[in-house]
This record gives C-alpha cells, sequence and structure tokens, in this order.
C-alpha cells in the first residue's frame, strides 16, 4: 500500500539524487543512501538481487580481485569504494516505482545547470588568450568543479533518455533535448557527441519504418551534426585537434587533448602487454604508466595524475587479459538482456555507455559511477518494476 507523505520524500530525494553533476557528492550520496533506507523499509527482502541479478556486480568483482591479488594498494580503495554507489544504486532501482521521476529530474537539472553555464558565458568575462573551447571548459571547472566532458555526457544523455522515457509533453522533450545538446556542444566534448550521434541514428533506424524515410531522416541527421561541428565553436574547436594529431612529442610542446591520449594509450598498450597475464593490481597502474610517459620527455604528462582514459583497457591493466575479456563479457551479456526484451531504450543506453568508456575511465570517478550506476541499474530492473506497479494498480 502507497503512503502520500513517504511518496513524497522519496521524491524530493530522487530530485536531489538527479542533480548528482549539480552540487557537491557528498549531497546526491547522502540522498542516495536516505532512498536505500526509504526502499529497504517499503520492500523489504525484494530490494535484495536475485539469480542473474549479481552478474551486475562483475567489473566490481574483477577490481576487488585485482586489488586483493597484488597486495591490497592504498591507492585502488578510492576505486573499490566507488562500487558502493554502484550496490546502493542496484538496491534502490530494483523496486522504486520512481524512475520517471528520477528521468525528469535529471532532465530539469542538466537543464538548469546548461543555462548556467550560458549565463556565464554570456556575462563572465570574454577570453583574452587560447581557443573558445578551452576558455568555456574553464569557466564549467570554477562553477561545477566537474571534467566538461562529464558534462557532455550527462547533458546529452539526460535529453536522449527523456525523448526515450516519455512523460513530458512531446514539444517540451524535443526543445529540452535540442538545448542540451547545443549546450554539450558548447562544451566541448568529443566523444559524447559521437556517441549521441551514433544512439540517434539507431532511435531513427529502430523506430522509422520505410527504408527511403530512415535514409532521408539519417542523412538530415548526419548533415546537421556535420554543420554543428563545423560552427558550433566549442566543437569546432575539439574536432580539429584530431587533423593531424603528433606523437613525435618536445619538450615545451603543448600538447592538444587528443595528442596527449594518443601518448597515454602508447603506454596503456606497452604496460598491458608486458603484463597481460595478470595485469598489475587495483591501484598500481599509476608507476608503470609515468615510467612509461618519462620516455616522452615531455612535462605535460606529469602534469596531473593521467588513467588510461579507455575504461576497456584499464581492466587489462588492473586484472590481464581476464579482466578485459570480463568488462567485454559484462556488456555483451547487458546487450544480450536488453535484445531479448527488445528494449530499445535499453539498447539505446547501452551504445552511448559503451562508446563513453573508449576515451574516459568512468568508473574511476564517482560523477562517471553514478551516471553508469542509475542509468544501468534504472533500465535493467524496469520490466520487473513495471509489471509489480501494473499488478499493484489494475485500474490504471
Amino acid at each position: 500500500m502507497r503512503t502520500p507523505w513517504l511518496d513524497r520524500t522519496e521524491q524530493f530525494l530522487i530530485f536531489v539524487l538527479a542533480g548528482f553533476l549539480f552540487w557537491p557528492h557528498a549531497v546526491s550520496s547522502i540522498a542516495l543512501i536516505l532512498l536505500v533506507g526509504l526502499r529497504l523499509y517499503r520492500s523489504g527482502k525484494e530490494t535484495v538481487p536475485k539469480g542473474m541479478d549479481w552478474l551486475l556486480f562483475l567489473p566490481a568483482l574483477v577490481i576487488f580481485i585485482a586489488w586483493g591479488m597484488h597486495g591490497a594498494a592504498s591507492n585502488g580503495q578510492a576505486e573499490l569504494q566507488l562500487w558502493a554507489t554502484f550496490l546502493a544504486a542496484v538496491l534502490y532501482f530494483k523496486t522504486s516505482p520512481f524512475r520517471k521521476t528520477f528521468v525528469q529530474s535529471f532532465a530539469l537539472m542538466s537543464l538548469i545547470q546548461a543555462a548556467l553555464v550560458l549565463g556565464a558565458i554570456v556575462f563572465g568575462e570574454a577570453a583574452t588568450a587560447g581557443s573558445f573551447s578551452q576558455h568555456v571548459r574553464d569557466q564549467i571547472d570554477q562553477l561545477f568543479h566537474v571534467h566538461p566532458t562529464y558534462l557532455s555526457a550527462v547533458w546529452l544523455w539526460a535529453g536522449t533518455w527523456l525523448i526515450l522515457e516519455k512523460g513530458w509533453p512531446i514539444r517540451y522533450r524535443q526543445a529540452s533535448l535540442a538545448g542540451l545538446a547545443i549546450m554539450a556542444g558548447i562544451t566541448g566534448g568529443k566523444m559524447p557527441f559521437l556517441a549521441f550521434a551514433v544512439v540517434l541514428v539507431y532511435i531513427i533506424l529502430s523506430s522509422v519504418q520505410r527504408t527511403r524515410h530512415r535514409i532521408i531522416v539519417s542523412s538530415i541527421l548526419i548533415v546537421f551534426m556535420g554543420i554543428n561541428a563545423l560552427l558550433n565553436p566549442g566543437l569546432r574547436d575539439r574536432f580539429t585537434e584530431l587533423i593531424g594529431p603528433t606523437t613525435e612529442y618536445s619538450e615545451g610542446q603543448w600538447l592538444t587533448s587528443t595528442e596527449l591520449r594518443l601518448g597515454i594509450w602508447g603506454c596503456v598498450k606497452h604496460v598491458a602487454l608486458e603484463h597481460w597475464q595478470m595485469g598489475v593490481g587495483t591501484g598500481n597502474t599509476r608507476p608503470p604508466l609515468e615510467e612509461c610517459f618519462a620516455g616522452y620527455d615531455q612535462a605535460q604528462f606529469f602534469e596531473t595524475e593521467f588513467n588510461s582514459h579507455n575504461q576497456y583497457m584499464h581492466f587489462w591493466l588492473v586484472g590481464g587479459i581476464l579482466g578485459f575479456l570480463s568488462i567485454l563479457g559484462y556488456f555483451a551479456w547487458l546487450f544480450y538482456v536488453a535484445i531479448q526484451r527488445r528494449d530499445k531504450e535499453f539498447i539505446a543506453a547501452l551504445i552511448y555507455l559503451c562508446l563513453l568508456l573508449l576515451t574516459e575511465n568512468y568508473f574511476s570517478r564517482q560523477a562517471g559511477m553514478m551516471l553508469f550506476a542509475f542509468t544501468l541499474t534504472a533500465l535493467y530492473f524496469r520490466p520487473r518494476v513495471d509489471a509489480h506497479s501494473a499488478a499493484s494498480n489494475p485500474a490504471k
């Protein structure tokens, strides 16, 4: 039996949770803990995973085993602790009937955040040096202390999920997606933008019935994306980096993000092949990567603690070939589940998230873990939650 005041409390906490990139992580973390407590109180043992549900924790198991096998490095504890967020998301979304509330709150908080960033761009100080894209990214860091690429990834998925989930009138959902897509483009996240384009093509191909219409709509989309990349200053600056990047580094040379990634990936490949059987363990990736970076004679590789910038290769680094195969098998299983259900929304989410993992370690940061945990668990458990809600409310 539903209790109105508990429903309202839960919905308020969901609104707070959905703004995990808007305010300090501790705020959303506290909201998540309270939501799990409410679910345990209201649903009891139904919140506990059953059977195949436990496969959701396969990446966490790999990270934990790799940590223990290689000496339980203290640097690996922070990465392990992030998986507590994933566990909490499973416990909450397994029985929560407020998925749509989360999606709508997620989009609303993203729109508010995008509006604040736009205000900072319009009314803030003009760029005096460097590219427009870098100026915008610096402002985002000052406002929200979050990596701009994560902001792009969240905004684009929030708008796309809102379109797929339904709830608001279609014109509001379309306007929200358009606004978030434009702002995400201004922030200059290359891979989120490309992943977004691929997902839109998938949605079109899976929704439009006639082949001729699919071709026409897809072509229009590709042209629109191309024009946006050329005319949008944020995206234009970022995609220009892809033209003629070099890995012939020299001392004092300023490297683009693409050139940095190419150097990082070269070292990741070197270390992964050197330790291909067992990996180096969770929390132990930094020393061998830095040893490789030293060969570049380029100080930029030491300005911050760069990770592998590829989640799949990160699993190879920490857990060897079995770690790499486990993360591939994990997403293959999720795709199998989504395809068996013919769940277009789940498939679209998996396409988007799997592409994002090619250039960032989302499981190694709180914001990234929250994005993946909330999306994957909400969509994985959706059929059971919807079936339970329908059985509880047969008149609706």
